[in-house]
């Protein structure tokens, strides 16, 4: 009964909001940068150093394969097709993936960015939806390097018309990018991508820009944006990549993630038990 009890606990904690707002917060400490400098970057370019510490790269067989959203302390949000059968972990407080940048304190240096087991995976039970939940085997520690993206666990985040996508996926000519990238992207009506998605509904957002997209290797990775929150900026999440067209220039979709807020609090309420 007191470990059944300590996990009751453990959930309500999870879940503990903000006061100055109604709604709550799926992790209180979300959203925020190094010394809260949020802002927009150039359109396809390198990302901001400290700017995305809730970037996930997601791996199979030791190797990366998609992009994923750090959401709470265990769990890791990403899509449905980039779940695998075969041993997976992810790898956090990446950058650049070729540099890798070291946290130095006191003349004693240590890699930033660090691997962790999965030990379950979820997808959706309906295959057109594409989205999917990693929970690590261990809970992480939050840092400059490691943090929660925004999600609202209660009410509508909100309409924005601009979001950023940020990635390690191949650009426009194919390359593939060491360093973390980042685009700005505007919503589009659904049909414009009809040619992705035949279901025209609130379960995906259709977004894109003249010059810039998500490529392959982008896949699950988040479509954010900034917003104001208890007298705070934060980034929250809106999508999760899912489809493209191959020329990485033009429209995209994207899972909403708005959609499916209590599916994902339910796969964490039920798994619950595995916290550490």
């Amino acid at each position: 009964m007191r470990l059944v009890m300590c996990q009751l606990v453990l959930v309500v904690c999870l879940f503990i909001g903000i006061q100055e707002v109604s709604s709550l917060l799926l992790e209180n400490d979300c959203g925020t940068t190094k010394d809260n400098m949020i802002h927009p970057m150039i359109d396809g370019s390198d990302a901001g150093i400290f700017a995305h510490p809730w970037m996930v790269s997601v791996m199979v067989m030791n190797k990366s394969q998609c992009g994923g959203s750090l959401i709470t302390s265990r769990f890791v949000l990403t899509a449905a097709h980039c779940i695998s059968k075969d041993f997976m972990n992810v790898r956090l407080g990446e950058y650049d993936i070729q540099h890798p940048m070291p946290i130095c304190d006191n003349y004693v240096c240590k890699p930033r960015a660090f691997n962790v087991d999965v030990d379950m995976k979820i997808v959706h039970s309906d295959a057109r939806n594409d989205i999917g939940l990693l929970r690590m085997n261990k809970s992480v520690i939050f840092s400059d390097y490691v943090r929660p993206i925004c999600l609202l666990v209660d009410a509508p985040v909100g309409r924005v018309p601009a979001f950023n996508v940020t990635g390690w996926g191949r650009n426009s000519n194919g390359e593939q990018q060491h360093r973390l990238q980042i685009a700005h992207l505007y919503e589009f009506p659904k049909e414009r991508c009809r040619n992705f998605n035949q279901v025209l509904d609130a379960s995906y957002i259709c977004a894109g820009s003249s010059h810039d997209d998500s490529c392959e290797g982008d896949s699950g990775g988040p479509l954010s944006a900034i917003r104001r929150y208890g007298g705070r900026r934060r980034v929250f999440q809106y999508g999760v990549v899912s489809a493209g067209i191959r020329s990485c220039k033009g429209l995209a979709v994207y899972t909403n993630v708005t959609h499916f807020t209590d599916w994902i609090l339910g796969v964490i309420q039920n798994n619950a038990y595995a916290f550490a």
